[in-house]
């Protein structure tokens, strides 16, 4: 039979990751039957792209100690919804706006034009729905147009530029008072302020919209909505639209030190590439050390392992053939040494 070098999902995958590092891995997902038959069976998972993954390859640094990493997922070419997406070179605007101290997790797209994308979307789902469904969903968008008095494609998303995204800060301690918006901000690229400030009028029109001022700058918020952070809300920051806790959405205005600027993301940062169609940053000690008290030993020392990873970030971009995706993180212990530390802890738990 041909060797695995002439199956050209094989070389395009190779190609795209292997430079240097010590561990190389490819899949074939064309080759499992399972994964196959359950991204046949989701319509609509197919539309977005996520059922177009022919070939995944995954390069290693074993030794370094910043713990680099490349992914390729390959699809061959393809519009999806997703490769229309992220098919968009540039960089966020979110990451020089959104403050360090709300970025434990953070994750935005910077998408292409997103009115097209949605339209081609449709266009997609026509061929691939059942006509009845796609009608019945057809329907469901036009009664909400009539309900609301917009239109989606033209008075909602050709207002936004395509980037989007969300932050979310973690409890600092155990036993902080925490909601689920109280460390939450959700954000939007804008193109019209006064047209998208319209929209939102409209859409919230009936959740008691309420409006204040801080140095001079407007929080819009819904006194329902409470949290630990005050009422949720939004703002204008530049070309970006902020929901958020009043309280948290005051630290933009006050332009406190953003991720971007941040110690523990900009070593990172500096490492990957500066145009991307997706960008992600998690600060993993701090997820891990979200609620220590609960791990018997055993867990403990798994969670200290995993608190020594620091932070990781990483970007992707469609190029026409597949995804690749850069992942790097904060200096530290190297892959090697982790897998080390696993392997002793795991031989001192057996005989504890």
């Amino acid at each position: 039979e041909p060797s695995i070098t002439a199956d050209p999902k094989y070389i395009s995958s190779y190609n795209k990751v292997f430079r240097d590092g010590q561990m190389f891995l490819y899949f074939n997902s064309e080759m499992s039957s399972s994964v196959s038959r359950f991204m046949n069976q989701q319509e609509q998972l197919k539309t977005l792209g996520a059922g177009s993954v022919k070939a995944i390859s995954w390069r290693i640094d074993l030794l370094s100690d910043t713990k680099d990493q490349e992914l390729y997922f390959f699809t061959g070419d393809e519009q999806k919804l997703l490769a229309h997406l992220l098919s968009m070179r540039s960089s966020a605007i979110s990451p020089h706006i959104i403050p360090a101290s709300n970025s434990d997790i953070f994750f935005v797209i910077v998408a292409n034009d997103i009115a097209s994308a949605w339209e081609n979307y449709l266009a997609q789902l026509k061929n691939s729905l059942e006509i009845e469904q796609y009608y019945k969903m057809q329907d469901a968008l036009s009664g909400l147009e009539m309900m609301i008095g917009l239109n989606f494609k033209d008075d909602v998303l050709s207002s936004m530029t395509g980037e989007f995204g969300i932050s979310i800060s973690v409890p600092k301690s155990e036993g902080e008072d925490f909601s689920p918006t109280s460390g939450l901000f959700l954000f939007l690229g804008i193109k019209d302020r006064e047209k998208c400030q319209s929209v939102i009028e409209r859409l919230l029109a009936d959740r008691g919209l309420e409006k204040t001022s801080y140095k001079n700058v407007d929080i819009f918020y819904i006194r329902s909505m409470n949290s630990p952070v005050g009422p949720f809300g939004y703002t204008f920051a530049g070309d970006l639209l902020v929901f958020g806790g009043i309280k948290n959405l005051m630290a933009i205005i006050d332009e406190e030190v953003p991720l971007m600027a941040s110690e523990r993301f900009s070593t990172i940062g500096l490492r990957l590439p500066q145009s991307y169609g997706m960008l992600f940053y998690m600060d993993l000690a701090k997820l891990m050390a979200l609620r220590p008290a609960t791990f018997d030993q055993g867990d403990e020392n798994w969670t200290n392992m995993m608190r020594s990873l620091g932070s990781i970030g990483g970007c992707s971009v469609y190029d026409g053939r597949g995804y690749g995706m850069k992942v790097t993180g904060s200096q530290g212990k190297s892959w090697l040494d982790i897998i080390g530390d696993i392997v002793i802890n795991s031989v001192r738990e057996e005989h504890q």
